[in-house]
């Protein structure tokens, strides 16, 4: 029995990452464990469904959702799995059409009013921050307030709908449990990287900021807003070692946007992981403008071993374009001090960004060849919902995908002077020039450490390779296989919903 049942809902390793499935990362569902922690804590029945991780089919997950018995069912979504989470939601309600149901996550809090009027089975939607919400929520639910006294909701009436007054942001975070790690089902053992992307098992994900005072335009921050806030290095150090002691954890990928923003909290965390000799190695997210070689020494010396940058371009005018608030000068500096601490640097950059040209992108492929770039993660440019760059992309090109084509690996916007074909052909002919190299090769085989690693990165690069040679033929049969399984009675390659000891690959 679970009063509330929170669902991450299904969704394919294919829907998510296309041909570069074989490189997928599962990563916890850090939002509903966070929203967990505190409805446990509160004394709400809590369970979590994460269909994506378990490989789980509409019907799988929305039995194992019903066999808690909730009257209330949580679903969160980003914009690619808006579409999974209206049909997981439907499946429920045809089953039992007294359970409530509320959708929140990234993509609500960016595009409110339109998705509720395209998927009318979300009762109410959670815009913002969810963990005050949340405990409210479920009063208004069992009807001990009103629903309009709720700050941060979208509501259902008459003629459509409407907002509460938005969430307050928490000012302090230190006062949240820590994440209900103990309602995944087969955690850490099923959340796992792809192969070039780990150094030891089992890994674990963690926030320990929230909010990001960067104005990059691509970027949306409905969730947790511009204002950076803090998790003390006292509360990020108690979590880890939580992780390393009740899970036997070896590895974090702290996916906060600035880690390093406080550079004296750093060096806390780092000094007391070295203080209290931690076996544990991690990796991060930084921006060039917020690392030096001090901190980067003793991140090394912490156990960190790979940090990725936010990149974009090696164009100076689309950095400006975008509001990066960087330059090439700094990109280059932090990358070599980077390399220069023994740290492996992992560059984002973007392909089809509005006014890019052919140019410009020959540009940057060139710049991430030349330079201490040791993992070239170029994605197609998408005007997110709730993004500033979304408000007037037209006048720079043609948006031709929906919301489920979001996923970063399809086309999605054709800039000016483009076509599609194009766009597509320069995207994978980057990522061919980058990994085809013997150089970057026999670097990523130094980082596997295991023979089923050793087959991941095998098979990665095989199907790859047959997406290059096959192209959109075998992409479009990818597709059916997705749906299929999607929609299937049975999943033959994952662990069944009623089989969790049966062996699963990452999805």
């Amino acid at each position: 029995m679970a009063e509330l049942v929170l669902v991450n809902p299904p969704l394919t390793s294919w829907e998510q990452y296309c041909y570069l499935q074989q490189t997928s990362n599962n990563v916890a569902p850090l939002g509903l464990l966070n929203l967990a922690a505190v409805t446990r804590e509160a004394g709400i029945e809590t369970a979590i469904v994460d269909a994506e991780a378990q490989g789980l089919s509409y019907e799988q997950a929305i039995e194992k959702a019903l066999s808690h018995n909730p009257s209330v069912v949580g679903v969160t979504a980003v914009t690619l799995s808006i579409s999974n989470a209206a049909e997981f939601a439907s499946g429920i309600k045809d089953a039992d059409n007294s359970i409530r149901v509320a959708i929140g996550g990234p993509h609500l809090s960016a595009a409110p009013e339109e998705t509720m009027r395209r998927y009318p089975v979300f009762d109410v939607g959670s815009i913002g921050e969810g963990e005050v919400t949340v405990l409210e929520l479920m009063e208004a639910f069992r009807g001990k307030r009103t629903f309009d006294s709720v700050n941060g909701l979208i509501l259902r009436n008459g003629e459509g709908t409407y907002r509460t007054p938005a969430r307050e942001y928490l000012d302090s975070l230190d006062h949240l449990p820590l994440q209900a790690w103990d309602l995944l089902e087969r955690f850490p053992e099923i959340y796992t990287p792809p192969a070039h992307s780990f150094g030891r098992l089992p890994v674990a994900a963690l926030y320990t900021t929230r909010g990001c005072p960067a104005q990059c335009t691509f970027c949306s921050k409905n969730v947790f807003g511009s204002r950076i806030r803090f998790f003390s290095a006292d509360y990020v150090l108690n979590a880890v070692r939580h992780l390393i002691n009740e899970y036997g954890i070896r590895e974090l990928k702290f996916y906060d946007d600035n880690m390093t923003f406080s550079k004296e909290r750093f060096h806390t965390i780092c000094e007391g992981m070295i203080r209290e000799k931690m076996d544990i190695t991690w990796t991060c997210v930084s921006r060039v403008d917020l690392v030096n070689e001090e901190m980067l020494k003793l991140a090394k010396k912490a156990g960190c071993w790979q940090i990725s940058y936010g990149l974009e371009a090696a164009s100076p005018r689309l950095l400006k374009f975008v509001n990066k608030g960087t330059n090439i000068e700094k990109v280059r500096k932090a990358l070599n001090m980077t390399h220069k601490a023994g740290i492996r640097t992992r560059g984002y950059y973007m392909a089809g960004l509005p006014t890019q040209t052919k140019e410009e992108l020959e540009e940057t492929v060139r710049f991430a060849l030349k330079e201490h770039v040791d993992d070239f993660q170029i994605h197609l440019f998408v005007p997110f919902p709730g993004t500033p760059i979304s408000e007037n992309v037209e006048q720079y090109g043609e948006v031709v995908g929906d919301w489920h084509d979001m996923n970063k690996h399809k086309v999605v916007f054709i800039p000016h002077g483009w076509t599609a074909e194009e766009l597509d052909t320069a995207y994978s002919n980057a990522l061919r020039r980058f990994y085809m190299r013997p150089k970057t090769v026999i670097s990523y085989l130094g980082q596997i450490k295991s023979w089923d690693a050793l087959v991941k990165f095998i098979k990665s690069g095989v199907t790859i390779g047959w997406h290059w040679v096959f192209g959109s033929k075998a992409d479009a049969k990818h597709d059916e296989q997705a749906q299929a399984k999607l929609h299937s009675h049975a999943m033959h390659h994952h662990g069944s919903a009623t089989d969790p000891e049966e062996n699963k690959s990452a999805n």
